[in-house]
């Protein structure tokens, strides 16, 4: 765990040395999507997924999870496609999108839980400025 209670979710190390290995398939598909070619996008899949789901059972140790993630890191994928820069890695990229969604995702169910407990502090009168403040209707 990282300060402020948030997992720290780290790149696999061969992930982390951008720039020192020759283009991959993956990479080359990522280009002909960002460009526009349709096709490329289930050529990306196909070469992306494997991987990443890999990944993501190594960060969330759950399978149902995993898959969640893979999906919802390709959606932001498709949806960033024109922010791809052209040469770049294209398998990071999509592992810091999914350690994103992870991130946000802890972050949200962090608050939730936070906010769900300070309801129910109020609810039994113990949350600060409750309704002992208030006049009573008559």
């Amino acid at each position: 765990m990282s300060s402020g209670g948030f997992l720290a979710v780290e790149l696999p190390r061969d992930l982390r040395r951008a720039g020192t290995e020759s283009r991959t398939r993956a990479d080359l598909a990522m280009e002909r999507f960002a460009d526009g070619d349709a096709g490329a996008c289930a050529d990306l899949y196909e070469l992306l997924v494997p991987r990443l789901h890999a990944i993501g059972l190594q960060w969330t140790r759950s399978e149902s999870a995993s898959r969640d993630l893979v999906q919802e890191t390709f959606l932001h994928l498709i949806e960033a496609r024109g922010s791809y820069r052209r040469g770049a890695r294209v398998l990071p990229w999509a592992c810091a999108i999914a350690r994103n969604l992870l991130t946000d995702g802890h972050r949200r169910a962090a608050f939730e839980a936070w906010a769900g407990e300070d309801a129910r502090r109020e609810g039994d009168g113990e949350g600060g400025a409750a309704s002992d403040d208030r006049p009573a209707d008559e």
